[in-house]
């Protein structure tokens, strides 16, 4: 069950075309990604959801340790 991750979605905008917007799982309501989030394609408001989610966590990068 995914109750406890954040969501992502892209919905239409009044003023360019579409708006993409996250909801985290304590929060009932959903926000804007950014403060300018207007984009002419889904496929760029998407992209902006891939971005905003990687920002919030980022991949953690693994240290090797080498023995002598």
């Amino acid at each position: 069950m995914n109750f406890f991750k954040t969501k992502y979605r892209v919905v239409t905008d009044t003023h360019l075309g579409y708006a993409a917007e996250y909801r985290n799982w304590y929060c009932p309501f959903w926000q804007e990604v950014a403060t300018s989030n207007t984009h002419r394609t889904i496929e760029e408001a998407l992209k902006m959801c891939k971005r905003y989610k990687e920002f919030k966590k980022p991949v953690k990068s693994t240290v090797a340790h080498l023995m002598d």
